[in-house]
């Protein structure tokens, strides 16, 4: 290929979280002092670090400060909450430059689950601290989610790659048939599966 081939060293973000870390219990010295290592999760964003002190006296205090997670080069996915099958969304990339000068940034997008329209492989000049925007046109395949994978390089320099999902439910409106009553010993339940063309679950 000439040599224009994905880095391999490029570590892909998957892992997620809306909490970093919790522990209910950490015990101090004799001096009032605790050491607590925390390994944060993929997520590039600023979190808020909160303690709370307790005497067996029962004082209290309290300390909060921020830790920003962060690359020198950043790439984000903006994917819809779920796809629907037959029809054609968006999805947005958003890559940040932050190595303090300008780049050209290779970029790549690959998708299981879904087709996309446009090239898999860009390259775009990222001015620092202005982020710059793709975008592709995606059609969801018969799968239950799309898997999709974006990554972002300078030649010999920064990297970053990301990692996400969205679920794939079929075109139609869901419809929820409830029933009640006492059952004796067995029953049999009927399910009626639709032709394809008019099927709504």
């Amino acid at each position: 290929d000439g040599g224009d081939k994905t880095p391999a060293d490029i570590k892909v973000r998957s892992k997620f979280l809306d909490t970093a870390f919790w522990q209910p219990s950490v015990r101090t010295d004799s001096q009032g002092r605790a050491t607590v290592t925390v390994q944060l999760p993929d997520n590039l964003t600023a979190w808020r670090a909160t303690a709370i002190g307790v005497t067996d006296q029962t004082e209290v205090c309290q300390a909060t400060m921020l830790v920003r997670a962060r690359k020198d080069l950043m790439i984000r996915l903006q994917p819809p909450s779920f796809l629907v099958r037959g029809d054609e969304q968006t999805l947005t990339a958003t890559v940040v430059n932050d190595t303090g000068q300008a780049a050209d940034v290779n970029v790549e997008l690959l998708a299981e689950g879904a087709s996309f329209q446009g090239d898999k492989r860009s390259v775009i000049r990222v001015e620092p601290g202005k982020p710059a925007t793709l975008e592709w046109s995606m059609r969801p395949s018969s799968a239950s989610q799309a898997t999709l994978t974006a990554k972002a390089w300078i030649n010999g320099g920064a990297s970053d790659g990301v990692r996400q999902t969205a679920p794939i439910r079929p075109h139609g409106r869901a419809r929820t048939v409830m029933q009640a009553g006492v059952v004796q010993g067995a029953e049999e339940i009927n399910l009626q599966i639709l032709p394809a063309s008019d099927r709504v679950t």
